[in-house]
């Protein structure tokens, strides 16, 4: 959990349905289940500096600065996968 914010884990956990938290901020996770609601351990502390926003992956940010979407980018492989079949046969 040191590069993610555990309170932000916890909401996102919470809203698709997991009702279940376990909190071990020594050992840096939380375990989340479908139990009944439930909560054990001690909670993280709270941070002094906010986590910065997750960037998109650069292959995303090129694909869209080369106004490449996700569909073409998709067709443009499908071109060449009897390429690389051909490469792993081998």
């Amino acid at each position: 959990m040191a590069n993610h914010d555990p309170a932000a884990f916890e909401a996102a956990a919470r809203a698709v349905g997991f009702l279940g938290f376990g909190f071990y901020p020594r050992s840096g996770f939380i375990s989340v289940d479908f139990g009944p609601a439930r909560e054990w351990g001690e909670r993280f502390p709270i941070r002094a500096t906010a986590f910065a926003e997750d960037s998109p992956p650069a292959r995303a940010v090129l694909m869209d600065a080369r106004g490449v979407g996700i569909a073409d980018a998709r067709r443009r492989l499908r071109h060449f996968e009897p390429c690389f079949s051909a490469v792993v046969s081998l």
